[in-house]
């Protein structure tokens, strides 16, 4: 998962991958864009699927994220096992950046949830240990996998912070 403080790197990785097509632009924003919509991964990640995308790519346009992101991932769509490791990697970087000195918002809601309801996150780490950390990411990828299969199949579970007010505002407007 990148940082901010990974956004030279990552610039410096699309400026060579550019540099390998001959009509290809590169600006400051869609560097931005790039970096944003490749967060969830690593810098060696990308640099690998760049390099990879270079020795085999045979289209003579610069790769789209989403080309970057099926080198990546092998194509397609991340699995759910695949997704709840990335969740997982999202929630141990909020903990070395933060700490308890900020309570996260997830955009995913099966992380959301389950960091609120299984795990209460505060709580949670302020008891955690880091040599715990690999037992938990574990715990998670199962119970993520769970709740996104029983979401799948149509079970929803209790609507919870931002979601839980925008609906309770719709159903008891203000006066």
């Amino acid at each position: 998962i990148m940082k901010d403080s990974d956004a030279f790197h990552f610039f410096e990785i699309m400026a060579a991958l550019a540099e390998n097509y001959q009509s290809a632009q590169i600006s400051e924003i869609g560097l931005r864009l790039r970096f944003e919509a490749l967060r969830e991964f690593t810098l060696d990640q990308i640099s690998t699927a760049v390099t990879l995308l270079v020795k085999t790519r045979k289209n003579s346009f610069m790769p789209t994220t989403a080309e970057i992101v099926e080198a990546i991932t092998g194509g397609g769509t991340l699995s759910i096992e695949q997704k709840a490791e990335i969740e997982a990697g999202k929630v141990i970087a909020h903990v070395r950046t933060y700490g308890r000195s900020r309570a996260p918002r997830f955009d995913d809601p099966v992380t959301g949830y389950l960091m609120e309801k299984k795990w209460s996150y505060l709580s949670w780490v302020a008891r955690l240990e880091e040599s715990e950390l690999k037992w938990w990411e574990k715990d998670f990828v199962r119970s993520y996998v769970a709740h996104a299969a029983a979401e799948r199949t149509g079970y929803f579970f209790p609507l919870q912070g931002r979601f839980k007010q925008l609906v309770d505002g719709i159903a008891h407007p203000l006066h």
